[in-house]
């Protein structure tokens, strides 16, 4: 691939060890270059801060005073080894550094980084990752449900994926699709309390919307839930949505204070948040995510080793017997699940930057065995591109839009 002499990429549930195997590999990177450059993007704040703490706290255990370790968040606000500042990035050719942080990584302009890290793939466009097709080494991504697109250039092209297979800390999680008559009923609740509530455990409610005038009919905001369960259950409810500021200070309060038990917030949860007492996660209008988003969201519970914990994906009567969401009920594999939302999604364009959709290109993949993809890749090595101008006329239009995986 144009610009990168590496590419990879690990794909590896939640609770795998992402993170880890991503911060290994580019301290040792570091370790045996010279001034070389590697940023680490991740797409939230939350998620990317608490990167950088752990970066921290490794740095302290293996005595790596010689790397500069850079947080830049989407505020334009700079920590260089936890303290505050404005970073001159242009004074740091000759030190090995180590940057950071949310989509503000992309203007960055001063460095050319030597190894690229982008964690929660599926939830950059190509566009975003292609920002960096200029710099000059290698990229490895990482999720655990790979877009349509990106599991497609995995088995057509030489994009170099790997698995980690095993699951750290992590419990059985079981999921069931239920109706909102009954989830929003006394019985339900009185559920909660018992099996949950009064057992210091905690709880998300996930809705699709944050406030009931963007809300349609059946559409559960968040707004309206909070509300709901306030009457319900009182002061132990709390709402977090991606336009609240101080979001890391609401979850540090959900996390750490053993009376604030629910949660209930839009999709803002899916990355970065691990609280072990949250035991069960409520996802109403489940129909209107799709699998990978829904499988991060079950991925924010069951991080202990305690049997009790719930995915409920709560629709209108009318989905309950929805195809697309009893994959969810039948594995908790996210490959497994991102090939599914393949066949639903379609592969998207891979000289390009859709994502998901049918292409013809890759419809005639599909339909290949392993001897004719063989014969294919044969093909393609050996053609003289030079000798052919209408075929190189053809693929440089192609190319026009391509900014690598």
């Amino acid at each position: 691939m144009t610009g990168y002499n590496y590419t990879s990429l690990i794909i590896g549930d939640v609770g795998s060890g992402k993170t880890y195997v991503a911060i290994c590999s580019a301290l040792g990177y570091l370790k045996n270059t010279t001034n070389s450059k590697v940023v680490m993007v991740a797409p939230t704040e939350v998620l990317a801060y608490q990167h950088y703490q752990s970066l921290l706290k490794i740095k302290q255990l293996t005595s790596s005073t010689d790397i500069e370790i850079i947080y830049v968040s989407s505020k334009s606000k700079y920590l260089n080894d936890g303290k505050k500042t404005k970073i001159p990035f242009d004074t740091l050719q000759d030190k090995k550094v180590f940057v950071i942080g949310t989509h503000s990584v992309f203007n960055i302009n001063e460095l050319k980084f030597d190894l690229i890290l982008v964690d929660e793939q599926h939830r950059f466009g190509v566009n975003q990752r292609g920002v960096f097709v200029d710099h000059p080494h290698h990229f490895i991504s990482f999720t655990a449900t790979p877009i349509p697109r990106t599991l497609a250039l995995s088995l057509f092209s030489k994009l170099n994926t790997q698995f980690l297979d095993r699951l750290i800390g992590r419990a059985k999680i079981s999921t069931s699709i239920l109706p909102f008559s009954t989830i929003f009923s006394d019985t339900f609740f009185k559920r909660i309390q018992t099996q949950y509530l009064d057992k210091n455990k905690k709880i998300y409610v996930v809705c699709p919307k944050i406030d009931i005038k963007e809300a349609e009919e059946k559409i559960y905001a968040v707004e309206e839930v909070y509300e709901i369960f306030s009457k319900e259950f009182g002061p132990k409810v709390l709402s977090l949505t991606g336009k609240d500021k101080g979001k890391k200070d609401i979850l540090e309060e959900f996390k750490n204070n053993p009376d604030k038990q629910i949660l209930v917030s839009t999709s803002v949860i899916e990355v970065g948040v691990d609280v072990k007492e949250a035991e069960c996660i409520i996802i109403l209008n489940s129909e209107r995510f799709g699998l990978a988003a829904l499988h991060q969201l079950r991925g924010r519970i069951g991080r202990n080793n305690e049997d009790t914990n719930v995915c409920i994906l709560g629709v209108d009567g009318k989905y309950l017997y929805l195809k697309r969401l009893k994959v969810l009920v039948e594995t908790d594999d996210g490959f497994k699940i991102a090939d599914e939302d393949m066949k639903n999604r379609g592969y998207g364009d891979l000289a390009g930057s859709i994502q998901s959709g049918f292409s013809e290109e890759i419809e005639l993949l599909t339909k290949c065995n392993e001897q004719d993809l063989s014969q294919i890749t044969e093909l393609t090595n050996s053609l003289d591109i030079d000798n052919l101008p209408r075929l190189q006329n053809y693929i440089n239009k192609k190319l026009q839009n391509y900014h690598g995986e």
